[in-house]
């Protein structure tokens, strides 16, 4: 039985992510494993830690830019060999602050590329 909250996606959107309190690192992008109203997972070439507060720039397909803060819920190093570093991280990033309107949008675009004739009349 899955216990999620929010229905979730496999998709690919792109993230910029900025580590909060850490002035010295510059923002970077990576890209969704997948996104729900209630967090996303990432795949980063940066390290990330269980715990690391984020503030995520998630740009949809559709070019609509939300901004939503979160925590690090869980990471996981693999191997990646089409990378100069050959390593890069999984993470599961659960939204901490995100308005109303903007988790909406989430749920709505997760909703309709699950579902994308809901809604419409058929003949």
């Amino acid at each position: 039985m899955d216990k999620r909250r929010y229905a979730r996606l496999v998709a690919r959107v792109d993230i910029t992510v900025k580590r909060m309190g850490d002035d010295l690192t510059d923002p970077w992008t990576v890209a969704s494993k997948d996104i729900s109203a209630g967090g996303v997972g990432i795949v980063s070439e940066k390290e990330l830690r269980n715990g690391d507060l984020l503030r995520l720039d998630i740009k949809l397909p559709d070019d609509r830019m939300i901004r939503a803060f979160g925590v690090v819920k869980w990471m996981q190093e693999r191997e990646n060999l089409y990378t100069a570093s050959q390593r890069d991280y999984t993470a599961g990033i659960e939204f901490t602050n995100i308005n109303d309107d903007d988790r909406k949008m989430i749920d709505d675009f997760v909703a309709q590329a699950k579902f994308p004739n809901e809604g419409q009349d058929n003949p």
